[in-house]
């Protein structure tokens, strides 16, 4: 406590002498995020990307936040921009997707996955997601995108045999079974369908969002929106 309170007095010094300097207020607001002062936080990386729309952590921080406030339209805006300055950074295009998804666009969730498969075809996390979206939705594509993820899970497999040959050398790895290398069976497509909650084509919707009809859960779509904050 005693450090935050020394850091945050010599950071307010230096806002006052140059209060629109946005590496200043990015770090206040990284200050008061690792204090869990989420207001305070916002108001600093606001006026920091003000100044500077530039920085990656602070927009990162920004469309992360507004996920948590439901607010999925200001995150998308966020996370284009992000994608402009980035345009071959794949993260930055799925946030958008899953912000459709989040506020119950499926259909644009979906045309957005096919247009970020159609740049990163190899992109497993991507057509999981097509998957998931068109078995729930009972679209007819949803056998075509299964086969292309298990072709791509296959490719990485591959990937990941040849590396562990190379570390552990050809002759160690000649008696063991294909399932001891790569901790799992040959997969097919099929193994890919979601046998989880389905999506309802016409949620409710409330003030803050999409709302969970009674007896519904979220469904989990392994997001951890955490690992896009500064470190």
């Amino acid at each position: 406590m005693g450090n935050f309170i020394q850091a945050l007095e010599w950071y307010n010094i230096l806002i006052s002498v140059v209060p629109t300097d946005p590496a200043i207020l990015s770090k206040l607001g990284d200050i008061f995020s690792r204090e869990n002062d989420k207001s305070q936080a916002f108001q600093y990386y606001t006026e920091s990307y003000r100044y500077y729309p530039s920085n990656m952590d602070v927009i990162a921080w920004l469309g992360a936040y507004y996920i948590e406030c439901e607010v999925y339209e200001q995150a998308v805006q966020f996370f284009e921009r992000a994608t402009i300055i980035q345009p071959n950074e794949v993260k930055w295009q799925l946030m958008i997707a899953s912000c459709y998804r989040r506020s119950g666009n499926y259909q644009q969730a979906f045309e957005t996955y096919k247009r970020i498969h159609e740049k990163f075809p190899e992109n497993i996390e991507c057509l999981r997601f097509l998957v998931r979206i068109c078995t729930d939705l009972g679209m007819k594509d949803v056998h075509d995108y299964a086969s292309k993820l298990a072709r791509a899970e296959k490719n990485k497999e591959n990937q990941l045999g040849l590396n562990t040959t190379a570390s552990l050398g050809s002759s160690e790895l000649g008696s063991m079974p294909k399932s001891d290398i790569y901790g799992q069976d040959k997969l097919r497509p099929k193994d890919y369908f979601y046998d989880g909650p389905k999506i309802d084509p016409t949620p409710s919707w409330s003030k803050g969002g999409l709302s969970l009809k009674k007896g519904e859960t979220e469904l989990d779509f392994h997001e951890d929106v955490s690992l896009l904050l500064p470190d």
